[in-house]
């Protein structure tokens, strides 16, 4: 409690700390809420010059590339798991390969949201 005393009356002292402190509580809500807004706003809707890459790599990841990855995950977590004689590492390969399998889905649910 001593410190809050200490830093109250230092920042009284100092102008510009009393400046900035003025600046924030009149203007910070103000800030806050239109960089809210303004990222809703264009959240999902914008970007159509990279839709071309996009659409490639989820073809990538959603084809035979994907299958392949989530394959080599699978072989490499129970390899390891084998010869560490654990589990976990087969529980994350089992995992790197649903997340491969369902992670273009469940982004472009994320994306394409709306109330």
């Amino acid at each position: 409690m001593k410190y809050l005393k200490n830093f109250a009356e230092r920042m009284q002292k100092n102008k510009k700390l009393q400046r900035a402190n003025e600046l924030i509580q009149r203007y910070g809500l103000l800030v806050a809420l239109l960089t809210l807004v303004s990222g809703i706003a264009v959240a999902g809707n914008q970007g159509a010059e990279f839709d071309t890459i996009y659409q490639m790599v989820r073809g990538w990841l959603e084809g035979t590339l994907g299958k392949v990855l989530a394959m080599g995950a699978f072989g490499i977590g129970m390899a390891v798991g084998i010869v560490k004689q654990s589990l976990m590492a087969l529980a994350i390969g089992i995992g790197f390969a649903v997340v491969l399998a369902y992670a273009p889905s469940i982004i472009d649910a994320i994306f394409t949201f709306s109330l």
